[in-house]
This record gives C-alpha cells, structure tokens and sequence, in this order.
C-alpha cells in the first residue's frame, strides 16, 4: 500500500495520472485498490454486464451489478469505462465468485454459471471458435454481429446497418456515466474477428487484427509491421467525419454533450426501476448538485416502453422543469411531478438532462482530485565567491570561455489543431518554448 502510494504521488507529481487495468477484482475490492493510491480502475462494475445485454437482449446481470455498485457505494467517476479490446472480454464474473464462495451463494452460483454458459452457447454457434476459458474475444461490432446471428463478414455486411446501432448503443450507455469513457481504433473502424476474414487463428488472437485510420491505409491487406487486418464493417474515420450518418458522426454528437454537460464528474445515486428484460435505467448527479442524468437503454430486439418513478431524489422536483434530451432513438413524456414515461424501439437509448447546468458546473474540477505533494526540492543559491587579490603582473583579460556541452532537452512543442501550415519564409511570433518538465502538471483527459 505504502510502495502504491509513493508510486502514485510521483505519477502526479510529473503530471501524470494512474489507472488499474485488473478486470478480475470483485467489486468489494474496488474501494480498497483506489485508497491506495490510483486515480482510476477498470470498471467491473457494468462489464461485462453491457456487453452480455447487448450479446443477449437480456440486462438482468446488468442490473445486478449496478444495484451492487450502489449497495458498495463505489465511486463512479473514478471508473474507466473502455469499449472490448484485444484482450477479449473477461466472463470470469469475479463479483459472482466472490459472492458464491460465502454464505449462501447458491443462488449466485447458478447466476454465475447460466450467464457463461449462455456466452458459451451464443459464440460456439459460429463456425470459428471465439471462446477460450472464460473469455470472449469480439469486438462490440462482433458482439452485435452475434446477437445478430450473423458469423462471416459477408452475413456482417448485409446487416451493416444493424450491427452499428447495436455498437452504437454500447458506446451509448458507456458514455452517459460517470468516469473516463476509452474507444479504440477497432470501434472506429468496424472491426469484426480476424476468423471471419478467412484467416485462420487461434480464439485469443481473434481482436488482435490490424486497421486502418485513413482511407490508404485501410486499403491495405497488411499492416506496415505485416499485421494481417482485421475485416472492417465501417468506412475510414476520414472518411466518416464527412458522413452525417457514419458511426463516427453518431457517437461524435453525444460524446460533445458528455463534455459539455459534466457527465465524467458526476456520481451515479439511483437506479430507477424497469419492466423490459432489456432495459435499464440510472440516474446520475451532475456537478454543482443541481441537475441530473436520467439515462435509459433498450437492449433488447423489441419495443419496450418504461414508466419511470424517481420519487424519493433530494432536489429533484425543480429539475423536472428543464428537461432536454440525448437521443439514440426514442422518445419521452413527463407524466407527472416525479414521473416520466419513455418509448423506446429495438436497440435505443435515450438520456434525458433534468434541470439546467452552468458552463463554470460543466467545467467542474478534475475527476480524481489531484493530490497535494509537496515540490521537488531545489538547491539554494549560493552567493559568488570573490577571489583573493594577488599583487603582480597583470595578466591580460582571458577571453570567454568556450561554452560546455550541456545535455539537450526535450521540448515539446503543438500547433493548435485548427492552425495553417506555417510557410518556411514567415516568422514566427511565439514566444519562448518551454520544455515539457517545466510545465504545469496536466488533469486527467475528459473522454
């Protein structure tokens, strides 16, 4: 703990930020890894909860798990909620295990194993195994692809324009709470498992294929390194920003709001109740206290439509007259004083914003709070020190010393994003460089 915390001071003390990526901790240790000196841990809270929903059209684990996070009062800013990777996604379930080796865990036992023998049974319907021990290696748009049915790139393609609602409510649902939100490259370009481009690897190797991030590149069959690629759903990010219907463009509109409005700093207070198998709702504070996030998603492959209460929330009935909307779908009505009713279609989601919100709120404070540590000391300044005359011959004046090699120093220097290449004949008006170790430490991105 100790050896943790000296770790962490120093990450900070150069600007830096820490993160434990473990996904196998159970949630009654989250508390105890933050305390001892990191700024965020994997979230094991609502994965692989999300990505269960979406794979089967059914939120219960979901649920479960979210009741859990509350119950252990976790702190939901300090998560990191990132989409599937390389790494496949970890059905070990720790939080079930834990619960079933205490008293009476008979029931989360059996919870424990339906849940992975419905992954099991779902992934062993593709020809090319995706399964290994207690993992499943797809991407989100390879979990859309089969809860789709779909299981070769050519059944992918012609359901294209499903499969990217599915992965767009994922990401949805990820960024409407609190915490660092991560998406890789394989989100943004589609990628779907290596096996179902014809190649022929083992399960762990199925999300570890190449991409490509503009429209040359993702030409190309092999990577620059010779990674093979990974078959991919969408077009080039290049290429989406100027499609107002990409998958870029989509998830591009709410992650604005999730900047915006404060999202990553909020706290996660309430999970009002649902009636769809698929669907699931959350309620979330927003910074300065006065405003709140109701989110609501339909992972199933039916329209539901939620009556949702939130009776009881302290400060709650005066923002119930300012509601705005972050759709995915859907649509909501104000029923009553605390009462709201949402319609929501196959694989929707909708975040209603319940009150308003102030742009110094929203700019709020960093989601860890930095702490406190105490600068590196400097050496004191010595006065010079005056030489003893000598009587004598007066030598003549030494010239300047040839000057010492000193090591060189990394600067770091960005143009902004929006400034025009500078021609080699201008002058430039900046001011002096900096190097990177004297500047001020940086806070935690806010993704």
């Amino acid at each position: 703990r100790t050896a943790a915390q000296s770790m962490s001071r120093e990450i900070r003390r150069y600007g830096g930020w820490s993160w434990v990526r473990d996904h196998s901790l159970p949630l009654h240790s989250v508390n105890a890894f933050l305390s001892s000196g990191a700024d965020y841990i994997a979230d094991s809270a609502f994965s692989p909860g999300a990505e269960h929903a979406l794979l089967t059209g059914d939120a219960a684990l979901l649920r479960f798990m979210a009741d859990e996070s509350l119950r252990l009062k976790l702190p939901s800013h300090r998560l990191v909620h990132a989409m599937p990777d390389q790494d496949g996604i970890n059905y070990s379930l720790p939080h079930l295990h834990y619960l079933a080796a205490g008293s009476g865990g008979e029931k989360a036992a059996a919870f424990r194993r339906g849940i992975q023998g419905v992954m099991r049974s779902l992934a062993s319907a593709a020809p090319s195994p995706l399964t290994q021990d207690d993992y499943l290696y797809a991407s989100a748009p390879g979990l859309a692809a089969l809860a789709l049915g779909a299981h070769s790139f050519k059944q992918a393609e012609a359901k294209a324009r499903e499969i990217e609602r599915g992965h767009s409510l994922l990401v949805f649902f990820k960024a409407m709470q609190p915490g660092l939100l991560m998406i890789s490259g394989q989100d943004l370009c589609g990628a779907l498992p290596m096996q179902w481009g014809n190649d022929k690897v083992r399960p762990a190797f199925s999300n570890r294929g190449g991409y490509g991030l503009t429209a040359s590149s993702a030409a190309l069959p092999v990577t620059l390194q010779g990674m093979p690629k990974a078959p991919a759903l969408y077009p080039a990010p290049e290429t989406q920003i100027h499609m107002n219907a990409s998958f870029v463009h989509r998830i591009g509109v709410f992650l604005q709001a999730r900047t915006r409005f404060g999202i990553s700093r909020g706290e996660l207070i309430q999970r009002p109740a649902t009636r769809g198998k698929g669907s699931i709702a959350l309620l979330t504070r927003l910074p300065g206290g006065k405003s709140f996030l109701l989110s609501v998603c339909n992972f199933s492959r039916e329209k539901v439509t939620e009556s949702i209460s939130l009776a009881g929330v302290p400060g709650l009935g005066a923002a119930l007259s300012q509601v705005s909307a972050i759709t995915l779908g859907g649509s909501h009505q104000i029923t009553g004083p605390q009462n709201l009713s949402l319609s929501l279609g196959p694989w929707e989601g909708r975040a209603l914003l319940l009150g308003a919100i102030s742009d110094k709120a929203a700019a709020g404070t960093p989601i860890a709070e930095a702490e406190k540590v105490t600068p590196i000391p400097a050496a004191p300044e010595l006065p010079p020190r005056s030489l003893p005359k000598k009587e004598g011959k007066k030598l003549p004046a030494a010239s300047a010393p040839a000057p010492t090699s000193r090591p060189a120093e990394l600067v770091i220097s960005l143009p902004p994003l929006d400034a025009a290449p500078k021609r080699a004949d201008e002058k430039s008006t900046e001011g002096p460089k900096v190097p990177a170790r004297l500047r001020p430490s940086a806070v935690a991105p806010d993704w």
